[in-house]
Parts: C-alpha cells; structure tokens; sequence
C-alpha cells in the first residue's frame, strides 16, 4: 500500500471516531439541565399508564452529568445513569432504571417500607433532539425492557411509551 493511500485510511478512521465523539458530547452537553414533560403516549394494551395530562405536565426530568432524575411536584427520585449513541439512526439512549413497587396508600396511610420491593432494570429506547425540544421512545418497563424501539410511536400494539420534552430555561 502507497504511504500517501495508508495516511488517508488512517486519517478517514480517526476523523470518524472524531466525528462520532463530537456527536456524543453534543449531544449529551444539549441534554444537562431540566425538561418538563409535554406530553406521554402510552400503549395501554401493553401494560402504559394512563394519567391524566395535567398531571403528566407537572413532571420533569433533569439530566446532571451521565445521570438523570424525576422531579416531581411532591418529591424527587433517585439519579439514574443513561448513556448516549448518537450515532446510531435513530438515535440510541438507554438507562438503568430501579423500579419500585409500592403498594397504593390506602386512607392516607404510607405502605410499610417492608413492602416496598425494587428492581434494577436496563432500558433501550431511541431519542431525537430538536432545538428545545427532546422525545424519547422506549418499551414499557413491565413487559421487559431487552427490546429497542425502532421508531417513535406509542400506539396500541407497540409495546412502547412516547415522551416529548421542553427544556426549562434557567432562572436568570
């Protein structure tokens, strides 16, 4: 092989994986900071939840570092870690999420933390970045997460739930 011919090889994989990482850190420097939700698309056949979009549009995500966490209107959760692929089409983010059953509050009444079972699951979904605006496809948690969505949609048979997000804008 000429040495001209071996230098563009070696120069075209090298400016590949540079392309790649700069993709990644895009990417993952666009996600830090809070969503809120706009709206959740649930596959209700599949075992999705069905809550009102009131309440859904009280929840928010924030994303620090390589982990995220829920806010929601009366507490926060634990940081989960997720990881990026933006290479991929469409693009990949997956998660480990710890699923808590909890029994339901019965006449104001907290559950006994000894019924309070967890479980440490992978998630696979799809994500697409858009000015301010972030949705991300995954198959719902209770039939198994070892499944990646191929496209963003959450309609009856898939398997999947749908979120769309909006940035909140830093307090100045």
């Amino acid at each position: 092989m000429k040495p001209s011919l071996l230098l563009f090889v070696v120069a075209s994989i090298l400016g590949s994986e540079l392309s790649e990482n700069k993709a990644l850190n895009n990417d993952f420097r666009t996600f830090q900071g809070e969503w809120r939700f706009l709206e959740v698309q649930s596959d209700l056949q599949k075992g999705g939840m069905l809550i009102p979009q009131s309440e859904i549009k009280k929840w928010k995500l924030k994303f620090e570092g390589n982990k995220f966490r829920w806010i929601f209107p009366d507490r926060e959760g634990d940081a989960e870690p997720f990881n990026l692929q933006p290479d991929r089409k469409p693009k990949w983010i997956d998660s480990t999420t710890t699923v808590r059953y909890t029994p339901f509050k019965l006449n104001g009444k907290a559950p006994d933390p000894s019924e309070v079972k967890t479980e440490s699951r992978k998630t696979y979904g799809i994500y697409e970045l858009c000015g301010n605006k972030l949705t991300i496809c995954f198959p719902i948690t209770s039939i198994g997460s070892n499944v990646r969505p191929i496209e963003f949609r959450a309609n009856q048979g898939s398997g999947c739930m749908l979120w769309v997000l909006e940035r909140v804008e830093p307090k100045k």
